[in-house]
């Protein structure tokens, strides 16, 4: 499918159930590249930070709050909470 052509709604519904079984790995990029760019941490530690167990229960608790209040909105939550996070 070429990048223009418009999605149906089947293939949208399909994305979004990809997303959800996956435990959505395109918003948990964002909130590492946040972590990467805005509080300098390495590539590997916004990886595994965005992956924890006790982060990944909190985000899914309400995902569509999660998402609504964005990358940027998780990404100070786990820097300024970091130490509460089990490493």
């Amino acid at each position: 499918m070429d990048k223009m052509d418009p999605m149906s709604d089947e293939q949208v519904q399909a994305m979004l159930e990809e997303e959800k079984r996956k435990g959505y790995p395109t918003f948990r990029k964002a909130i590492a590249r946040v972590l990467r760019e805005e509080y300098s941490y390495s590539d590997g530690a916004a990886k595994d930070l965005v992956k924890r167990e006790v982060f990944t229960r909190y985000l899914l608790r309400d995902i569509n709050w999660a998402q609504h209040m964005g990358p940027e909105y998780w990404a100070k939550f786990i820097d300024e909470n970091l130490n509460n996070i089990e490493h």
